[in-house]
């Protein structure tokens, strides 16, 4: 087994060209459901967050627009959470402008640690934040994000059979993302 820590679009590429047999993440554009099977199994909301001892951390209201003169870590351009939530929440603001100070990160891993040791804003999934925030390494910034990005789940190739191991780790996470407390929290 290999654990690799990518953007949806990165993954669904390993698995084309065969590098992996099964990913975590979601379809990314609309005909890739003829190459692959997809088994949704959580829906995946966004927050704004920002680390605890920013100037933003304690303001209680504000907008989308305010935050455009912050700096930014970003997903890469491609991505669905930067192309279907980003933009288009930018898009509804109006006169709206793209971030002028953006760093572009593909890790996650690398995003929180970037996020921890700088004045950056993010936009991240719910489920990589819930930690940072109960720990209090990060703070959820109030501003309302309008749609959360279609759920992840399982993606391997049509027709692959899987080996035994690779079977019990579906069925593991099958059981886990059934259990809403736990996905909840």
């Amino acid at each position: 087994m290999r654990i690799l820590g990518e953007a949806s679009d990165q993954v669904v590429q390993l698995l084309h060209r065969r590098e992996v047999d099964l990913a975590l993440g979601r379809l990314t554009t609309p005909l890739q459901h003829n190459d692959f099977d997809f088994e949704p199994l959580s829906p995946e909301a966004m927050r704004l967050v920002v680390r605890a001892k920013h100037a933003l951390a304690t303001r209680t209201e504000f907008a989308l627009d305010m935050l455009v003169s912050w700096p930014w870590i970003l997903q890469p351009i491609m991505s669905p959470a930067r192309h279907h939530l980003f933009e288009e929440e930018l898009a509804r603001v109006p006169d709206h402008a793209t971030p002028a100070d953006v760093v572009e990160c593909a890790s996650i891993f690398a995003t929180l640690q970037l996020l921890q040791n700088s004045d950056a804003v993010a936009m991240l999934p719910k489920s990589v934040v819930r930690d940072y925030l109960r720990a209090q390494l990060l703070v959820e910034l109030p501003v309302e994000i309008g749609k959360s990005l279609s759920g992840f789940g399982l993606l391997r190739r049509k027709f692959k059979i899987l080996s035994e191991p690779a079977e019990y780790f579906i069925a593991l996470l099958r059981k886990y993302s059934a259990s809403s407390r736990y996905w909840a929290h």
